[in-house]
């Protein structure tokens, strides 16, 4: 099977850039927050979050913070889907004994 790829230089202008400054902040406020969420629910209870409990969640984010409206429901699914693959990957390399590096 043939992938190919394509690479586009963006040259965006101000507006563009501040809409992409933004939507990185809100993509990283929910990563660091759902990482936290993953770690407080493992040390109170031994409760491993599942990507699907997260997404389910995106809803009541979006009620409650309204600038996340503004990101396309997609791109926050991705985030909580790097975050699962990440967490997968840190137990399969402490299954493995190797060293995990942790999400």
């Amino acid at each position: 099977m043939l992938r190919l790829s394509y690479k586009f230089r963006l040259y965006p202008n101000k507006t563009h850039l501040q809409k992409l400054e933004s939507t990185l902040k809100l993509c990283r406020e929910l990563y660091n927050s759902a990482l936290l969420h993953r770690i407080q629910a493992w040390q109170k209870a031994r409760y491993l979050v599942t990507y699907c409990e997260h997404a389910n969640s995106l809803v009541d984010v979006k009620q409650v913070r309204a600038e996340f409206e503004e990101v396309h429901s997609q791109v926050l699914q991705d985030v909580l889907r790097r975050l699962d693959k990440n967490f997968r990957a840190f137990f399969r390399r402490l299954k493995m004994g190797e060293k995990p590096g942790f999400p």
